[in-house]
């Protein structure tokens, strides 16, 4: 899988036709009209707003560092009355 660095890009304009001003903007992708990271997939994107969780499906959300291992070993517990899944 190759590794998507986010790129930014200078943009100069002027104020007033006298002074020039610099500011960085991140670059994006537009993605089905929505602005989106350059690290963005578009097919993957695609797929996960087309996703519609079923009656059994278990959707976890973590943010990153905070514990993710624990809550899917914790969630895994309570799946299977308690059988630890290793």
């Amino acid at each position: 899988m190759p590794i998507r660095i986010p790129i930014t890009f200078v943009i100069t304009s002027f104020y007033r036709n006298t002074d020039m001003i610099q500011r960085r903007r991140p670059a994006h992708q537009v993605i089905d009209g929505i602005p989106r990271c350059v690290g963005a997939d578009p097919d993957s994107l695609r797929k996960a707003l087309k996703f519609r969780a079923g009656a059994g499906d278990v959707v976890q959300s973590t943010y990153p560092k905070s514990g993710t291992n624990w809550v899917q070993y914790i969630t895994q517990l309570i799946l299977k009355d308690g059988d630890a899944v290793l």
